[in-house]
């Protein structure tokens, strides 16, 4: 999408809720609580109702839209400058002034909010509460009463670990296979999310982005599948904590031939052993001996109960009969 950096805002056409825009801001005034004539900015803006009246741009850029005279209805809040012609351009333009409405303070005022953006860009644009909590009991110092978090939306939860995932720094410096990871622009909208993975086979699966596509770093509905964990751990790639060594090959301290292992996913998750093939003269046997074993277990998987999409099944079948000795990695 191309970006608005440096580009004009246009008003005109704007769409929030049941107002749109009709023309650019324009020099007028408006008459404040007491009566007395204000000067500023407005735009024409009509109501689906049908109501056409004059609207500050102050209300339009803060995302505070009071209620149409006629109806009475008021809009949802969105930021204006990303909701042009139904376009979500938050990751682009970089303008971080997503606002949400509370509720009334203690004075009756309605009190406007920034939304803190999860992991510095995703919008949580979700019109229900995504977790349900439960008082314990319990009076902290400050004198409020200790809840604890009894229920958070599957859809959310699902969405945040890709994001963290993504764009958390921390998360990433731990997990250097997730260093190059990022999210479409589409995803960055919970709602967007949430509507592609009520369509998927989700529950009790994970969310996977390269068993379609080998080496992909993008998370996007084209490229990502739910599978079993069972499938997700047996192809997970753990670069971070192999070593220097190719994969499926080690070489222990003062011995002097190389050991062969390979994760057996039928095996009981409790059971840490690593399965072990043999002992090697070299690297690069011992990593061809892993390579096979994979293989053999990688078929066993695509025709076991664990695998039920015929893509994913057939990824499997092939996906270590391709693997070929380059860093250890598949090319």
């Amino acid at each position: 999408m191309e970006s608005l950096v440096g580009k004009r805002f246009e008003y005109k056409g704007l769409k929030i809720g049941r107002i749109t825009v009709i023309t650019e801001p324009r020099t007028g005034f408006l008459f404040k609580k007491n009566g007395e004539p204000k000067d500023t900015k407005t735009c024409l803006v009509s109501c689906s109702c049908g109501n056409r009246y004059e609207l500050s741009i102050m209300y339009i850029t803060n995302n505070y839209i009071p209620q149409c005279s006629n109806c009475g209805e008021r809009p949802r809040a969105a930021c204006s400058r990303h909701h042009l012609n139904g376009v979500d351009c938050s990751a682009q333009c970089g303008i971080m002034c997503y606002r949400k409405i509370s509720n009334k303070n203690e004075r009756g005022c309605l009190v406007v909010n920034k939304i803190r953006l999860v992991q510095g860009v995703g919008i949580n644009d979700a019109n229900y509460s995504i977790t349900r909590s439960e008082c314990t009991g319990v009076t902290l110092a400050n004198g409020k009463k200790q809840t604890r978090e009894i229920w958070k939306c599957p859809f959310y939860r699902k969405w945040d670990n890709m994001l963290t995932r993504s764009y958390c720094p921390k998360y990433k410096e731990s997990n250097p296979t997730y260093k190059d990871c990022t999210a479409c622009n589409e995803w960055l909208l919970f709602s967007d999310f949430r509507k592609w993975m009520i369509g998927q086979d989700w529950e009790g699966n994970h969310l996977d982005k390269d068993i379609l596509f080998e080496g992909n770093k993008i998370y996007s509905p084209d490229t990502c599948i739910f599978v079993t964990g069972k499938v997700n751990g047996f192809i997970k790639d753990c670069g971070g904590s192999r070593g220097k060594y190719l994969i499926g090959s080690h070489l222990p301290k003062n011995r002097s031939r190389f050991i062969s292992y390979c994760k057996n996913p039928f095996k009981d998750e409790g059971d840490l052993r690593k399965p072990h093939i043999g002992t090697y003269y070299t690297e690069i046997e011992a990593h061809l001996a892993w390579k096979e074993r994979k293989h053999e277990y990688a078929c066993q998987l695509a025709n076991s109960e664990y695998v039920t999409d015929e893509e994913v099944r057939k990824k499997l079948l092939t996906r270590y009969a391709n693997f070929t000795v380059v860093e250890g990695h598949l090319k």
